[in-house]
């Protein structure tokens, strides 16, 4: 049975004004929907942190158009055992808020990570 997991977008007091809530969503399992639900008054758009790190996010991952305020954003169905990192490719900062989504598939081991925020020691 496949489950739907909402992940926040809410107006917070930290310099980029928002924060994903939960920040990290994990017993998501392969088929399960995901989707970002924007509380803020700005437009969002949330997308996956390439490896070489957050100045470089790939912004039509998880949809293809931005979330408008006060508005959901359309659901992403996760294909496969992965870690994914996500960040608002339209935040310009250089440390925006991000969230990471645990894909896991019970009868079998993890297979990859997608993206990390963190720089190579």
């Amino acid at each position: 049975m496949a489950f739907t997991w909402p992940i926040n977008i809410n107006t917070s007091t930290s310099s980029s004004g928002y924060v994903f809530e939960p920040s990290i969503l994990t017993d998501v399992a392969i088929n399960d929907e995901v989707f970002f639900i924007n509380n803020t008054d700005s437009a969002q758009f949330p997308g996956l942190i390439a490896m070489d790190g957050v100045s470089n996010v790939q912004h039509d991952y998880f949809m293809e158009f931005q979330i408008a305020p006060h508005t959901s954003g359309t659901t992403w169905v996760a294909a496969a055992n992965h870690t994914l990192t996500y960040a608002n490719s339209l935040d310009t900062g250089a440390a925006p808020p991000s969230g990471t989504i645990v894909i896991t598939d019970p009868t079998a081991a993890p297979t990859a990570t997608i993206a990390s925020k963190e720089a190579s020691p």
